[in-house]
């Protein structure tokens, strides 16, 4: 036996007789015995299998070093509740609109079996069927399964306890449903160096676009830059818009060592972390006065 069919057997024919493969056979055995002889006496196969060895190690090692995408534990456990929701929305939509047409056309033969050769008789029936169909349509239009709305505290609590890595995020330039991502007009980022682009990232099962910027530190003051960002959401994705529809005109929260606001703004929902207090989110505002 040459040693490329020896190593060739004890790799693929020999795991399946530990596993107790049904495919697996005597003479497969018996083959695995030889293959086991030939590379104990085999320097060279001893070798290969080694270097084999050590590079499945290095390949898994690396498979299980591999960093989870932020949030997508999130966005699958989103997906299975949306789908599994939709699914069984359809089945209702459905199941009651068949039986709206059963019924319907029952009566329609019951009225007008006597005469079911008239030409009126046809009318009748084809009214019938064009009101059920309507009836149908109207049934699935009120109960079309419609992608869940997003909590926007949830997202902010992901926002502000899990840290975003931008270098390892895509860029987004328009959401899902279409809505292009921009940064908002109610704020002063001239203080600020921000990214040019926003980054693509998934908080409590939503698209969100996030902007990470550096808010600049006061003439003459020895405090650091502080880190912030600027998350934005399709409008039509939150659950409970906020009502401010201008930067700080809403509360501001503290959430972890971040103060937060957030705001309505066109099509989209923007929340602004800062770390600092509310004093340091003041610098942001839009206003005519100098730092």
């Amino acid at each position: 036996m040459d040693c490329l069919t020896a190593r060739q057997i004890l790799q693929l024919a020999c795991p399946a007789l530990e596993l107790e493969c049904p495919a697996a056979s005597e003479p497969a055995a018996a083959d695995c015995a030889r293959a086991a002889e030939h590379v104990q006496a085999c320097g060279a196969c001893q070798s290969a299998i080694a270097q084999q060895d050590r590079f499945d190690r290095r390949a898994g090692q690396m498979c299980r070093d591999v960093a989870v995408p932020l949030g997508l534990k999130h966005r699958l456990y989103a997906a299975l509740e949306s789908a599994e929701w939709q699914a069984t929305t359809v089945q209702r939509a459905l199941t009651g609109a068949t039986g709206v047409l059963v019924a319907s056309g029952n009566r329609a033969a019951q009225t007008t079996a006597p005469s079911a050769a008239s030409g009126k008789t046809r009318r009748r029936i084809a009214m019938a069927a064009a009101a059920c169909l309507l009836l149908a349509w109207g049934t699935w239009q009120l109960l079309a399964p419609r992608p869940p709305r997003l909590e926007l505290a949830a997202i902010e609590q992901a926002a502000a306890l899990e840290p975003i890595d931008s270098a390892l995020l895509p860029n987004l330039a328009r959401f899902a449903n279409g809505t292009a991502v921009c940064l908002p007009n109610s704020v002063n980022l001239s203080r600020c160096t921000i990214a040019a682009a926003a980054k693509e990232c998934w908080l409590a099962g939503g698209q969100v676009a996030v902007y990470q910027f550096t808010l600049k530190k006061r003439a003459g003051s020895r405090s650091k830059p502080l880190p912030g960002q600027i998350l934005a959401i399709p409008r039509v994705a939150v659950a409970s818009p906020p009502v401010a529809q201008v930067f700080l005109q809403g509360r501001v929260e503290y959430i972890g060592h971040f103060a937060a606001t957030a705001w309505s703004e066109g099509e989209l929902v923007f929340v602004c972390f800062l770390s600092g207090g509310e004093d340091e989110l003041q610098r942001l505002a839009v206003r005519r006065d100098a730092s």
